[in-house]
């Protein structure tokens, strides 16, 4: 058949040989919203392109799964909220959202930071713009570690609640130090204090 217009036709099996182009480009659809296909499968190395001038692709890297080109975004809800890789091959995930949970992360078996990647440098770094990090537990602040004025400052958040200090000795949990909250910091230690300094009462 050559130049005909087929209206409405079922074809059970069929074998094309090159391309299916539709009569114009953006005319045409892939099923409907009550007609949809059931499973696409593509070859080894596939593409799907996307734009006019195909500027954005979704490769299949075979083997290790998909790979969106260049320092193009996978955007959520909006142009605004992004996973992306820059033109130095990091990772930004990026949320204009305002409010305290706009970039949330949540897991049932815990997470995991591991800046030890070969090449790295193995360092992790929490970078806030009011230079504070919290630490919450089912929503409720107990703990911050802030910048104030340049000194590094530890707080219990939680009213009265103390700071405690532990570590291992010999395989066997301690606790080094505890400043009592509910009186005013005062300094408990497990073993004596060792000091090369003077020290005094204010």
């Amino acid at each position: 058949l050559t130049n005909k217009t087929l209206t409405s036709p079922v074809i059970n099996t069929g074998t094309f040989g090159t391309s299916i182009l539709p009569t114009s480009a953006d005319g045409t659809t892939l099923g409907s919203t009550s007609k949809e296909f059931s499973d696409l499968f593509l070859a080894d190395s596939s593409t799907i392109q996307f734009g006019n001038d195909q500027d954005t692709t979704l490769t299949h890297t075979d083997g290790t799964g998909l790979t969106l080109n260049s320092t193009n975004k996978l955007c959520f809800n909006d142009t605004g909220t992004y996973i992306n890789s820059n033109a130095d091959g990091d990772l930004d995930l990026v949320s204009d959202g305002t409010n305290n949970d706009a970039v949330l992360i949540t897991s049932a078996g815990g997470i995991k930071l591991d800046a030890n990647a070969t090449g790295g440098n193995g360092v992790i770094r929490l970078d806030a713009a009011d230079g504070s990090v919290n630490f919450n537990k089912a929503g409720v602040s107990y703990a911050v570690l802030s910048n104030v004025s340049s000194d590094f400052q530890i707080r219990s958040a939680i009213q009265d609640k103390d700071l405690i200090i532990k570590g291992n000795d010999g395989g066997a949990t301690i606790t080094a130090l505890t400043l009592d909250m509910s009186e005013a910091g005062a300094a408990t230690f497990n073993n004596a204090i060792t000091s090369g300094a003077v020290i005094t009462s204010g």
